[in-house]
């Protein structure tokens, strides 16, 4: 009974960004920016959160987010996630893994264990993505990012490609 309420806590903290002005959350591989102040660039592709499973293959409602594909002005890939009522995260930690994007950011909060929020998006931009919250995983810092190997997700959500792209600004 423990074990499935710590589960259904990490689900809960997972799935709502960090409220990071009002909590002491320690993050990697990106930042929070308050909602309105996104990074401005050419989106390169949108996703909405869809169908939510947990390692017992449950489902969870979806959190109503709304992920971008994003190129900066001077030319960066970042991946932004952003919520309503929530600060908005930009994950920057990126590699390319046989066709994939994948994009991984750890969180640490005052209220929880540390998690990983995981991004995997194709690197043509057209089909479907995945977004992984994963509570065991070990990590290895590579200069100014890191290499993560994870031995079992929490969530697993899948990530629907929507039209809309934008040509300029963010």
């Amino acid at each position: 009974m423990k074990r499935a309420r710590l589960v259904v806590l990490a689900l809960v903290l997972a799935l709502a960004p960090t409220e990071t002005a009002c909590s002491s959350a320690k993050i990697a591989g990106g930042h929070t920016v308050m909602p309105g102040n996104e990074h401005s660039g050419v989106t390169l592709a949108r996703y909405t959160v869809g169908k939510c499973r947990d390692a017992a293959g449950r489902l969870h409602p979806s959190s109503g987010a709304e992920v971008r594909l994003l190129r900066e002005v001077d030319g960066k890939v970042v991946l932004v996630d952003a919520r309503d009522a929530y600060d908005v995260i930009v994950v920057e930690n990126v590699k390319s893994v046989r066709g994939e994007r994948i994009f991984d950011l750890e969180l640490k909060s005052a209220e929880s264990a540390p998690y990983l929020r995981e991004y995997r998006l194709p690197e043509t931009g057209t089909g479907p993505g995945r977004f992984f919250i994963i509570d065991r995983f070990t990590d290895k810092r590579v200069g100014s990012s890191f290499v993560v190997a994870y031995r079992r997700f929490a969530l697993d959500c899948e990530l629907d490609r929507t039209a809309g792209v934008q040509s300029a600004g963010g």
